[in-house]
Protein backbone atom coordinates (compact mmCIF):
# COMPACT_ATOMS: atom_id res chain seq x y z
CA UNK A 1 0.00 0.00 0.00
CA UNK A 2 1.50 3.10 -1.29
CA UNK A 3 -0.54 6.05 0.86
CA UNK A 4 0.32 9.85 -0.42
CA UNK A 5 1.85 12.02 2.54
CA UNK A 6 0.50 15.63 1.75
CA UNK A 7 2.64 18.07 2.53
CA UNK A 8 1.32 21.16 4.44
CA UNK A 9 1.25 24.09 3.20
CA UNK A 10 1.24 26.45 6.03
CA UNK A 11 0.83 29.85 3.63
CA UNK A 12 -2.15 28.52 2.13
CA UNK A 13 -3.30 27.25 5.28
CA UNK A 14 -3.04 31.23 7.01
CA UNK A 15 -4.73 32.55 3.56
CA UNK A 16 -7.54 30.37 4.30
CA UNK A 17 -8.00 30.56 7.81
CA UNK A 18 -7.67 34.68 7.28
CA UNK A 19 -10.80 34.58 5.27
CA UNK A 20 -12.49 32.36 7.21
CA UNK A 21 -12.80 29.36 4.32
CA UNK A 22 -11.62 26.76 6.93
CA UNK A 23 -13.71 24.14 8.76
CA UNK A 24 -12.94 23.43 12.66
CA UNK A 25 -10.85 20.22 11.90
CA UNK A 26 -8.74 21.72 9.53
CA UNK A 27 -8.33 25.00 11.55
CA UNK A 28 -6.89 22.65 14.30
CA UNK A 29 -5.01 20.13 12.10
CA UNK A 30 -3.38 23.51 10.68
CA UNK A 31 -2.51 25.18 14.18
CA UNK A 32 -1.04 21.88 15.16
CA UNK A 33 1.25 21.76 12.32
CA UNK A 34 1.64 25.42 13.05
CA UNK A 35 2.20 24.70 16.63
CA UNK A 36 4.65 21.46 16.34
CA UNK A 37 7.28 23.43 13.56
CA UNK A 38 7.30 26.30 15.83
CA UNK A 39 5.65 28.58 13.03
CA UNK A 40 3.05 30.17 15.02
CA UNK A 41 4.92 31.58 17.36
CA UNK A 42 6.53 33.24 14.75
CA UNK A 43 3.54 35.08 13.48
CA UNK A 44 1.35 37.86 14.62
CA UNK A 45 0.00 37.86 18.38
CA UNK A 46 -3.49 36.54 17.37
CA UNK A 47 -1.60 32.68 15.75
CA UNK A 48 0.03 32.45 19.36
CA UNK A 49 -3.26 33.68 21.22
CA UNK A 50 -5.44 30.95 19.27
CA UNK A 51 -2.60 28.32 19.51
CA UNK A 52 -2.33 29.09 23.59
CA UNK A 53 -5.90 28.57 23.49
CA UNK A 54 -6.10 25.29 22.00
CA UNK A 55 -3.81 24.02 23.67
CA UNK A 56 -5.31 25.23 26.94
CA UNK A 57 -8.45 23.97 25.74
CA UNK A 58 -7.12 20.36 24.66
CA UNK A 59 -7.80 20.58 21.21
CA UNK A 60 -4.07 20.95 20.15
CA UNK A 61 -0.51 19.42 22.18
CA UNK A 62 2.30 21.41 23.15
CA UNK A 63 4.65 19.46 21.91
CA UNK A 64 6.96 20.07 24.75
CA UNK A 65 3.89 18.44 26.55
CA UNK A 66 2.41 15.00 27.06
CA UNK A 67 -1.31 15.79 27.99
CA UNK A 68 -3.74 14.14 26.09
CA UNK A 69 -5.67 15.77 22.92
CA UNK A 70 -9.41 15.90 23.12
CA UNK A 71 -11.90 15.23 20.23
CA UNK A 72 -13.30 17.96 18.73
CA UNK A 73 -17.05 18.48 20.94
CA UNK A 74 -17.63 21.98 20.56
CA UNK A 75 -15.95 24.49 18.96
CA UNK A 76 -17.26 27.82 20.96
CA UNK A 77 -12.81 28.34 22.13
CA UNK A 78 -12.25 28.44 17.97
CA UNK A 79 -14.76 31.21 17.80
CA UNK A 80 -13.86 33.36 20.59
CA UNK A 81 -10.19 32.82 20.03
CA UNK A 82 -9.90 32.54 16.33
CA UNK A 83 -10.88 35.04 13.48
CA UNK A 84 -14.52 35.35 13.41
CA UNK A 85 -16.31 37.93 11.15
CA UNK A 86 -18.64 40.21 12.98
CA UNK A 87 -20.46 42.43 12.29
CA UNK A 88 -19.36 46.46 12.54
CA UNK A 89 -21.27 47.67 16.01
CA UNK A 90 -23.86 50.69 15.10
CA UNK A 91 -22.32 53.66 16.57
CA UNK A 92 -25.67 55.56 15.96
CA UNK A 93 -25.45 57.80 13.57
Amino acid sequence: MNAKVEKFDSLTFIMDYEFGEIDDERMIAGFQNMIDTGLVWQLQGSYGRTAAALIEAGYCRDIQSDAPVLELKSASVLRTHGRSKRAPENKGD
